[in-house]
């Protein structure tokens, strides 16, 4: 096996890692908006508006689209810099905003591993 088919083993790797932590966190959240004192309704109205930030760049993923992992990287921040808000609330409310940083951080991780291994097997252009 040579290097460009190393590179892109690699990446097609990187890529499935990504998409399933990204899922794994869209999943955490919707535990933690189930521990609120909501309604089913109110809960996943409020998990929607939530994740359909996130969501918007699943398909792109999936396709193994190198932009749109950028893209989701630079939104990740956003939800990082709220979770580390809700990190400060006391009590249970703030255990589990510490524990969707940590997936927050791992999705982020796995995104930038990713795009910087797609554009090694594309010559470093996105």
């Amino acid at each position: 096996m040579n290097d460009a088919e190393l590179l892109q083993v690699q990446a097609a790797q990187l890529q499935r890692y990504t998409v399933w932590s990204l899922i794994a966190l869209l999943v955490w959240m919707a535990v933690e908006v189930a521990f609120t004192e909501l309604s089913l309704l109110a809960s996943l109205v409020v998990w929607l508006v939530q994740a359909i930030g996130l969501l918007w760049f699943l398909p792109g993923l999936r396709r193994g689209n190198a932009s749109s992992a950028a893209w989701l990287g630079y939104v990740l921040m956003l939800y990082f810099i709220f979770a580390v808000l809700s990190a400060f609330a006391p009590g249970l409310k703030g255990q589990l905003a510490m524990i969707e940083c940590l997936l927050i951080v791992g999705v982020f991780v796995l995104t930038i591993r990713f795009v910087k291994a797609k554009r090694a097997t594309q010559g470093g252009a996105l």
